[in-house]
């Protein structure tokens, strides 16, 4: 954001300069060439240019102010979405291996590895938290299993 302050005050500085130097011009135009008043023509037509692109500025700049923030409040909806997506597995996913460590403890070993079998980190998008829950849950699956080898 500061660097667009920055180039908007860059711009109002040379807009200033160029508005005084075509001040300047008119002010002497008694004894000015024709070459002379090309030139100043020219220096009032991209002033005018200047004006323009200003006032285009000033109009969109809210809107593209607005713009920014407003994807800012999406991605901060979107990561909560994600951190709600992810706490809400995780209690499923828990859920199921304490029911699967009951199963174990009632001694219904086969209903106990059908269960162990849905214990599985389904992917919501992110790689990391992917990574690391998929390699979790398989860790926890694996050392349940080895629980029903003994």
């Amino acid at each position: 954001m500061k660097l667009k302050t920055k180039s908007i005050w860059i711009f109002f500085l040379l807009f200033a300069v160029g508005h005084l130097c075509a001040e300047e011009m008119i002010k002497q135009q008694d004894g000015l060439s024709n070459q002379q008043l090309e030139q100043m023509e020219r220096l009032q037509k991209l002033q005018e240019q200047q004006s323009k692109v200003l006032e285009g500025m000033t109009i969109n700049m809210p809107s593209l102010t607005g713009a920014i923030m407003s994807m800012g409040e999406r991605l901060e909806k979107l990561k909560r979405n994600r951190h709600e997506l992810v706490e809400k597995q995780v209690n499923e996913l828990d859920q199921k291996a304490e029911e699967v460590l009951t199963l174990i403890d009632q001694n219904q070993i086969r209903l106990a590895k059908l269960k162990l079998l849905s214990i599985n980190w389904n992917p919501i998008g992110d790689k990391a938290i992917d990574e690391e829950k998929t390699k979790h849950y398989q860790e926890v699956r694996s050392l349940i299993l080895s629980m029903l080898k003994d």
